[in-house]
């Protein structure tokens, strides 16, 4: 798990986790195009951008904890990918690579197209575990590709 630092404090994690929270509930319900950007997009990736570590905490919480709609999380996950921001970078890869075991098959494909946008064979052993308890077909297929690429 990523380090905590002091950009991470509990009450700046809590502070940034309602504002994370609001943002996730009133995407419920927008119908997203696969690469387009959106309100949803732009305002998540502008607020891991400004706060960081701190952003990346509570929406690990978010994700990792289902606490969140799985389209949303899915969405989430695939512009957690995308995006350039060195800073949050280890704490994107870990949070991608944990999102793998989720138990929404919606958010596992959000997890392997934001790994496969990473583009990190640091990603190999993550996908390999999530390839051998992989139930849906067509999801294990897509892993499997994204470990191709990634061994490349």
């Amino acid at each position: 798990r990523p380090l905590a630092s002091a950009a991470t404090q509990p009450a700046a994690v809590e502070r940034i986790g309602r504002k994370l929270e609001i943002l996730f509930a009133a995407a419920r319900g927008i119908e997203f195009e696969d690469g387009m950007p959106n309100e949803f997009s732009d305002e998540l990736v502008s607020i891991v951008q400004r706060h960081g570590p701190a952003a990346m905490e509570a929406i690990t919480g978010l994700i990792v904890g289902e606490k969140i709609d799985p389209e949303v999380a899915s969405e989430a996950l695939r512009w957690l990918g995308r995006m350039k921001h060195m800073p949050t970078y280890r704490a994107r890869l870990w949070l991608l690579e944990q999102s793998l075991g989720c138990t929404s098959a919606k958010v596992r494909d959000g997890a392997v197209v934001g790994l496969s946008a990473l583009d990190d064979p640091h990603a190999i052993n993550a996908f390999r575990l999530a390839i051998d308890r992989e139930r849906c077909l067509e999801l294990r297929k897509d892993m499997e590709q994204v470990l191709d690429q990634l061994r490349e």
